[in-house]
């Protein structure tokens, strides 16, 4: 996501002709695309650990409403910073008027996110995921 997040951008970068700052995401909008995409991996783990903690029994329905809050708070961990970095970005590109430095301080920002951050974020909620289902 991270990756087609950044190639979204960018190729609205290319195509506009006022300021870049405007091309900031929505951050209700960012989050929620985020927690979609999450919900199944959470739903998952839960299965897992409940599987896990008592394998004789199958997983109870219940535990399906657990995923979405776990994926809430992980796309508020996700979209929160990245979507305050890329505003600070493209304000600073507007104000400075040098399309090309934005682009290349994005390409910086997604990727210290898809290198440092996003795996320690979904493995920390997967394991809380799995640990309530086991719970």
């Amino acid at each position: 996501m991270l990756q087609d997040e950044q190639n979204e951008l960018l190729d609205r970068i290319r195509v506009t002709t006022g300021a870049l700052s405007g091309l900031a995401h929505d951050a209700a909008a960012h989050a929620s695309r985020y927690a979609a995409a999450a919900t199944p991996l959470l739903l998952e783990a839960i299965r897992e650990g409940a599987s896990f903690a008592n394998p004789a029994s199958p997983c109870p329905d219940e535990l399906d409403q657990e995923a979405a809050p776990l994926a809430s708070a992980l796309a508020e961990e996700v979209a929160g910073p990245l979507n305050s970095r890329i505003a600070e970005l493209l304000s600073d590109a507007s104000q400075d008027a040098d399309t090309p430095v934005a682009v290349d301080r994005l390409g910086a920002a997604f990727r210290q996110w898809k290198v440092e951050k996003i795996g320690v974020i979904t493995r920390h909620h997967l394991v809380v995921a799995f640990s309530r289902g086991a719970f």
